[in-house]
């Protein structure tokens, strides 16, 4: 008997859920938000708080499992009392986490509002160019590029932190469950 895709795709779903759940969800807020004609920068912002998404996923899933309506978080823990004290810990842990990315977040849309200031500046003086000039780039201009690059580098590592923070909180209740 073959193997559907379906199948594949379900099977994909069951063994890599921590990585699965977060990468659907991507999509389907890319689709909504193309299919609702949202500016290109909008989109580019929703992506940004994607990370704060997938840590308050895990704490719905990890809500459901101190309910007990995902058996398998009561099962690691010998008894209710212990499951209940430990799903309170967790908690804490993901509220903390948001906490943290939301801190992270804050200073991550501070330097994309200058990079895309500074963007629009180089736009603009490009376009205020004389004729003859376009190969001479005005030192205003090198030092605005300068900072646009240093806006990048500040960015990524605190993007990648969110990623990272975000991630491991799921991932770490999707195991429990």
């Amino acid at each position: 008997m073959q193997i559907g895709y379906e199948h594949f795709v379900i099977n994909l779903y069951k063994h890599n859920l921590a990585l699965a759940l977060p990468l659907t969800i991507l999509g389907i807020k890319m689709v909504v938000r193309t299919v609702a004609r949202e500016p290109a920068k909008d989109i580019f912002r929703s992506i940004l708080t994607m990370p704060l998404d997938f840590v308050y996923i895990a704490i719905g899933l990890l809500l459901t499992g101190i309910a007990r309506r995902l058996p398998n978080f009561a099962a690691h823990y010998q008894s209710d009392k212990e499951a209940d004290f430990a799903g309170a810990i967790l908690l804490l842990g993901l509220i903390f986490g948001a906490v943290v990315i939301t801190w992270l977040d804050r200073r991550l849309r501070l330097f994309w509002q200058k990079f895309y200031a500074a963007w629009n500046l180089v736009k603009t003086s490009k376009q205020m160019t004389l004729p003859g000039q376009e190969n001479v780039v005005s030192r205003t201009t090198a030092m605005t590029l300068m900072w646009m690059t240093l806006y990048w580098a500040i960015m990524i590592p605190i993007l990648f932190a969110e990623i990272l923070i975000a991630l491991k909180a799921l991932g770490s209740i999707v195991r429990l469950l």
